[in-house]
């Protein structure tokens, strides 16, 4: 199996490269001589907005992850009412997400704990065979369990990220690496449609050992429209082509977005 792990640092050279962008116009402004050159320039504006967007959200997952570092233990209230603000500068952001290593003996507790916190029908859950289950005896789960905002994702309260193979390849990235990991790009199990996202994840430790994840999740447009809507409109092809393997899957075209595909 191909290695699916992506740090931060490789997932920007890659968005760098991997934009590539289009004029429409071309053909009918063919004659105006400096045209190419503004393209060029634009183009150019574009890729470092997307650039400079994930390096926000680099900023955001640091300091959520700091949070948890200033507080012996964060309460699920406490995580939501730190998120918040967050959620509300950011909107494109599809959910932030406190992923706990939980070993087994705690399973129980964990999981009653956040039924009395009003999440009636928490359990931990997994992907087997593509169906989400409830997870299988396992020794350490990492399951998603605080979140927000919760309304639109509720398909992943309580799924182990470690049920899925890329998802715990990165978890394991993170942890080994002390450093944010971006995922290869992913269906979100919370999106029915048939776009892509990806997560950030930063692990954190407590008295030297792994306590758990600080998770964001984005989808790929929204990232994509909210990094470009400083830019006026001109007419730009924009194409995010993912090249982590060698391979060329197109993760984002704004043909396609407004096509309606």
């Amino acid at each position: 199996m191909k290695n699916r792990q992506m740090r931060l640092g490789i997932a920007l050279i890659i968005i760098v490269i991997a934009i590539g962008v289009f004029a429409s116009q071309i053909v009918q402004q063919k004659n105006e001589e400096n045209y190419r050159e503004r393209v060029s320039t634009n183009a150019e504006f574009r890729a470092l907005s997307v650039i400079h967007k994930m390096h926000d959200y680099e900023t955001i997952v640091l300091s959520i992850r700091q949070f948890f570092y200033a507080s012996d233990f964060v309460t699920r209230d406490e995580f939501n009412t730190f998120v918040q603000p967050i959620l509300e500068r950011h909107d494109e952001i599809q959910a932030i997400e406190w992923i706990p290593k939980v070993p087994h003996e705690l399973r129980g507790i964990y999981i009653q704990k956040a039924r009395q916190e009003g999440l009636t029908d928490f359990d931990f859950t997994a992907l087997v065979d593509g169906e989400m289950v409830v997870s299988p005896e396992k020794p350490v789960y990492f399951p998603v369990y605080y979140l927000q905002p919760y309304k639109g994702n509720e398909a992943v309260a309580g799924f182990d990220l470690a049920s899925n193979t890329s998802r715990s390849e990165s978890l394991i990235y993170a942890r080994d690496t002390k450093d944010v990991v971006i995922t290869e790009p992913i269906r979100l199990l919370q999106d029915t449609g048939e776009g892509f996202g990806f997560l950030m994840l930063y692990a954190v430790e407590k008295s030297g050992q792994l306590a758990g994840y600080v998770n964001i999740v984005y989808e790929f447009e929204d990232y994509i429209e909210k990094s470009l809507s400083v830019h006026e409109e001109i007419g730009l092809e924009i194409l995010l082509i993912d090249t982590t393997h060698g391979e060329h899957q197109v993760v984002y075209t704004t043909a396609m977005t407004n096509s309606g595909e």
